[in-house]
């Protein structure tokens, strides 16, 4: 009896390579710790690949306020598989002011509390242009978007991010709009230069760019500054805008990589019917995309190439057919199903036969 127990304590040493795979992670995630990092505005579901192609390593997703945990997980592992973070965006939010406090609903809280410690998850989407809310004096103050986060940050240890829309604009309009810490970790700004009239205002971009990174700096200086580029056109907007040429393409991004930016989004891949045209439509801009600096970085690496004459070695098993992006009922597995059992027959099959024999041969 003692040789039986001997095999079986082999046995569950032999099977416990096999649960750490079955636990693992499907593909590392890019960091984007590694700033700054290269991102992409609304691409989810089958467009992943592609951005992925573009050196981006961070999208920003909504996520349904009505779904549940399983959809909200299964979204970020997607993203996961893809080498992607996301900026998680609840929509609707699920927190709203009163007049005079915050009031956050049961399924924002349970969103925060899920997506929080993924590892996919680099940020949850807190507020949009803040300090505006459809006119110059409807929005919040610094110390209510201080309040925000500590709130949220006392149901989750997340990064949260919030979308300024200026900084400068905001600190001449008075104290009570001044940016400061406790607010946002990443902190959003932008300046859209390509007007519908075909005009480029490069130098109200450099302009605008260097006074809010010089102001964040000052004001917040625990806070990272994300900066927004323009890949739209929007005829029905105040100021009609149009999409950018390649080139110009290339010269933002140019721009931005000579300053201490610590991201970029590239706004916006895909957005319904907001915008006449956007990035995602324009195959075209895909290379001027890939080739700025900042996203040039962090390029997947290419597949090797064989060397002329050589002969492919054949693969010991055949490769398991694609599996479609999960819907949001079914996520889909993090793992090659028939990688898992080749390494369970290897790992855990001999031992396993070796009991079985000593048991037979110790009820004769």
């Amino acid at each position: 009896m003692k040789s039986v127990h001997l095999f079986v304590y082999m046995s569950i040493a032999a099977l416990a390579p096999v649960l750490f795979l079955l636990n693992s992670p499907a593909s590392p995630v890019v960091a984007a710790e590694a700033t700054p990092f290269c991102g992409m505005q609304y691409a989810s579901g089958d467009d992943l690949p592609t951005v992925r192609t573009l050196g981006v390593t961070v999208v920003l997703q909504t996520f349904r306020h009505d779904g549940d945990p399983d959809e909200w997980l299964a979204q970020l592992d997607l993203a996961r598989r893809h080498g992607l973070q996301v900026v998680g965006r609840l929509w609707p939010e699920g927190w709203t002011w009163d007049g005079a406090a915050w009031q956050i609903d049961e399924q924002a809280r349970l969103f925060v509390q899920t997506v929080a410690a993924h590892p996919a998850t680099l940020a949850v989407y807190a507020l949009h242009e803040p300090y505006w809310r459809g006119c110059r004096t409807c929005g919040l103050t610094t110390a209510q978007q201080q309040e925000l986060y500590r709130q949220i940050e006392a149901i989750a240890d997340v990064p949260l991010y919030s979308e300024i829309g200026s900084i400068t604009f905001w600190v001449d309009a008075g104290r009570a709009t001044t940016l400061a810490d406790g607010m946002c970790d990443y902190c959003a700004v932008s300046y859209y230069p390509f007007f519908a009239d075909g005009s480029y205002d490069r130098e109200q971009f450099i302009e605008r760019l260097e006074e809010d990174l010089a102001a964040i700096r000052q004001l917040a200086p625990s806070a990272k500054l994300v900066w927004g580029l323009q890949v739209f056109a929007q005829s029905d907007a105040p100021t009609p805008r149009r999409m950018p040429t390649a080139k110009e393409i290339a010269d933002i991004g140019a721009i931005v990589s000579e300053h201490d930016v610590d991201g970029i989004f590239w706004y916006v891949w895909k957005f319904g019917p907001l915008y006449d045209d956007f990035l995602s439509n324009h195959p075209e801009l895909f290379p001027a995309i890939a080739q700025a600096p900042i996203c040039a970085r962090t390029l997947p690496a290419a597949p090797p190439t064989p060397s002329v004459g050589s002969t492919p070695r054949p693969s010991p098993t055949p490769p398991s057919p694609a599996t479609p992006p999960p819907g949001p009922t079914s996520p889909a597995p993090s793992h090659p199903p028939q990688t898992i059992c080749g390494s369970a027959l290897l790992l855990g099959g001999w031992p396993l036969l070796g009991l079985l024999l000593l048991v037979s041969r110790a009820r004769r």
